[in-house]
């Protein structure tokens, strides 16, 4: 399973080499270049407006997703031996639907296992139980499928139907016949004796599972599937598509036994094709079943990052054995070696804590939210690449010039200037900026990333707003510099696409030639309270035990905690100190 026998368990993740990698967005390029290609966009635009229209159809969804996953977790435990409560495997399954969701080749499925084992159930256990739990989602899906199917127009092309579960029903048998023959069989002894001894004890927790527990967990398994056809059934209802329960409850068996093996994300371009020819077989044309495929996914893809996170970060903050930054930090006897994982994770946040970065990646985010409801407009899009072209001397004069303190107020100036000018504003776009700006930095940043990485309460954010608003420095948490910045870049993008043509162009580049002249003089007549820098060597002072100052000042700086300064190796602070 890819997890430790012992302990607390480690997850041992697949390397990822480079043509692996490449492989993956080859294939997530197909399938998004295919689906922008034949999907109508406009009945799925048409569908959203739905949904937010009718608000109790998602409460429906989020319910019915929920239940089955609540079913799953009850089947799960019906199989264990050792007790732990419902809500943490329930956690742990909402984690590896995110993780799923997250990351390629069914990275979940080792997250499953993992987190029980962290929650007190033994490793070997959680391993042995996860396997057979998928073998009997696998027996009910081919069982919905197989008696639900047939009974609709399904087979009247002479059993394809049917046909189309010989491979899925194969793979079943054989994977089901292998934990048989596993569990009945002793370990041979010329395997290695690591492999030899994991096999073991594997053995021995699949004997423990008693033929009245599978019972059991199979009369909770097979209606969570029935209730994951929720998904389709509200997707359908928004898109006005006619489909029967019954269809949905097989065609959503049927899709998603081929999600078995997937190397996308999410399976990414495998769902929306199994599922429309589901949908095909069914008498729903090709253009509408693909949209409610696309949308039906979607619908999935928007729960696992806002429920499922919602699940996962909950099971963190109640369940401590979760924490992963436990195992992250080092003691006051030894550091510890960053991972890969975690060296990317720090190189990425790097890029968004800090301003100058931060400005155009936060921006070009922006605009490509932006750009989402003209995906299908090849004449939105050239417009959108000329725009962004002529935007770049605003780019690069924001990036070359810093605005600290005082000097903030002339982006203000700019932004009424740009305003009072081209008398344009986009109400919506500037909206946008402002919420995606507050909630990086007072929700992500200041509230879910500092709780988990020094322990501030939930509520920080309710504080966290007054920093952000007089932060000084030249990070991505300065407001009164970044926000003025991205809604000139911002709404200059939407001045160019909305209007466009060369006078709005050359009229754009002078006000930015302008910008950049006063921008040049305001360093040049304000920006004078910096000391030079010195261009001598420094001169070293040994003269024996004689202190060289009375005071010694340790300027610790993002979010460092005075008593993990105080475990550090820091010899040298330490004698200054005293």
């Amino acid at each position: 399973m890819g997890v430790e026998a012992q302990g607390a368990g480690v997850i041992r993740w697949p390397p990822l080499s480079v043509p692996r990698a490449l492989l993956l967005l080859a294939g997530v390029a197909a399938a998004v270049i295919l689906m922008a290609l034949f999907a109508d966009w406009a009945q799925l635009g048409a569908a959203l407006v739905a949904l937010r229209a009718q608000p109790l159809l998602l409460v429906g969804l989020i319910a019915a997703y929920t239940g089955a996953f609540l079913l799953r977790a009850i089947a799960w435990r019906a199989l264990a031996t050792h007790r732990i409560g419902i809500f943490p495997m329930l956690a742990a399954l909402q984690a590896a639907l995110l993780v799923n969701h997250l990351l390629p080749f069914k990275m979940g499925e080792l997250v499953r296992p993992a987190l029980a084992g962290r929650c007190g159930l033994p490793m070997a256990e959680a391993a042995a139980t996860t396997a057979v739990a998928r073998m009997l989602d696998l027996a009910a899906l081919i069982a919905i499928a197989a008696v639900v199917g047939p009974t609709l127009s399904l087979s009247a092309d002479g059993g394809l139907w049917v046909q189309g579960l010989a491979l899925p029903a194969a793979v079943t048998v054989g994977a089901g016949a292998a934990l048989v023959f596993l569990r009945r069989r002793r370990t041979h002894g010329w395997l290695p004796e690591p492999l030899r001894s994991r096999i073991a004890l594997l053995q021995s927790q699949l004997r423990q599972v008693s033929p009245a527990q599978v019972v059991r967990a199979a009369l909770w398994t097979l209606p969570s599937w029935v209730l994951e056809a929720g998904v389709l059934i509200v997707a359908a209802e928004a898109l006005g598509v006619e489909l029967s329960i019954a269809a949905a409850v097989a065609i959503t068996a049927f899709t998603i036994l081929f999600q078995v093996f997937h190397v996308t994300p999410g399976g990414i371009g495998v769902y929306e094709s199994v599922m429309t020819g589901a949908l095909y077989a069914h008498g729903v044309p090709f253009e509408e079943g693909l949209a409610l495929a696309m949308l039906t996914h979607g619908l999935k893809f928007a729960y696992s990052y806002t429920v499922a996170l919602a699940f996962t970060l909950t099971a963190v903050r109640y369940i401590p054995e979760l924490n992963p930054l436990k195992s992250l930090r080092g003691t006051a006897d030894g550091g510890k070696a960053a991972s890969r994982f975690e060296v990317l994770a720090a190189r990425l946040w790097n890029v968004f804590n800090e301003g100058k970065p931060f400005t155009p990646v936060f921006v070009i985010g922006i605009l490509g939210l932006l750009s989402l409801p003209h995906a299908a407009d090849g004449a939105y899009w050239l417009r959108a690449a000329l725009a962004l072209l002529s935007l770049v001397p605003l780019f690069l004069l924001f990036y070359r010039f810093d605005f600290p303190l005082r000097l903030r107020v002339a982006l203000w100036l700019y932004l009424a200037l740009f305003l009072a000018v081209f008398r344009f504003v986009d109400v919506a776009a500037a909206a946008l900026v402002l919420g995606l700006y507050l909630t990086f930095t007072v929700f992500l940043w200041g509230t879910v990333y500092y709780h988990l990485r020094i322990g501030t309460p939930w509520t920080n954010f309710t504080r966290f707003w007054r920093l952000v608003l007089e932060n000084p420095d030249p990070t991505s948490g300065n407001f009164l510099e970044q926000v003025p910045k991205a809604l000139l870049l911002v709404l200059a993008f939407q001045l160019l696409v909305q209007r466009p043509g060369l006078d709005t162009v050359i009229a754009l580049e002078a006000f930015v030639f302008a910008l950049g002249a006063a921008a040049l003089l305001i360093h040049q007549w304000f920006f004078t309270w910096p000391p030079p820098p010195s261009l001598a060597r420094t001169r070293l002072i040994a003269d024996g035990q004689r202190r060289r100052c009375r005071r010694f000042i340790a300027i610790v700086i993002d979010g460092c905690r005075a008593d993990r300064l105080l475990e550090a190796s820091t010899p040298c602070i330490d004698r200054l100190r005293k």
